[in-house]
């Protein structure tokens, strides 16, 4: 594993993905991270934070990987009202970078999908500060990314590249040549059991 250091940034992770959440201090990292927790909870998912504030990122077999410094770990802070506790998971391969943004583009390019962490191409949405609904559009997000865009979803998951296959416009993703079962969750966890 290769050590990289750490970013202003706050991680949690959604089932197997895990998401990077970046932004200024007091752009709403932590109330976003907390939100989206909170969101995959109630749609049944796992869900847990991994870091607040500060995220170390590391460099493992072509992946980043994020993790809270050791002080941290556990912790996070809600604005005005202080510190708390939360279930954490230790570490969780980075799948998507979200960055908070002012205004951000409502229709953004396609160079501005991608982030680049450690070298390594990423996902990446930009969500607007203070959006109501911003935990509502990233769980969306993190559940359908891979039936957005095929190049994309490429990015998010590049160890298993030849893995994950399409097949014609408007039909179900297919994974090694099978149709996807009716509960996409328990093909999603079928299929990373099987990859990881």
């Amino acid at each position: 594993m290769t050590a990289a250091g750490s970013v202003h940034a706050s991680c949690v992770v959604v089932e197997e993905a895990g998401v990077l959440i970046r932004g200024p201090s007091g752009a709403g990292k932590s109330s976003l991270s907390a939100a989206l927790i909170e969101r995959a909870r109630a749609a049944g998912l796992f869900a847990r934070l991994v870091a607040d504030d500060r995220t170390r990122l590391s460099l493992a077999g072509g992946r980043v990987v994020g993790e809270a410094p050791e002080v941290l770990r556990g912790l996070i802070e809600r604005r005005g009202v202080g510190l708390f506790r939360l279930p954490t998971l230790g570490a969780c391969v980075v799948r998507f970078v979200v960055d908070i943004e002012d205004q951000p583009e409502r229709m953004p390019e396609p160079d501005a999908a991608t982030a680049r962490l450690l070298d390594v191409p990423l996902p990446r949405i930009a969500l607007r500060r203070g959006d109501p609904e911003a935990a509502g559009l990233l769980l969306f997000t993190v559940r359908n990314w891979p039936a957005r865009d095929r190049e994309a979803s490429e990015l998010a998951f590049a160890p298993q590249h030849g893995k994950m296959m399409r097949s014609a416009p408007h039909a179900p993703v297919q994974r090694n040549g099978r149709p996807m079962a009716a509960d996409p969750d328990l093909e999603r966890n079928e299929f990373c059991a099987k990859t990881a």
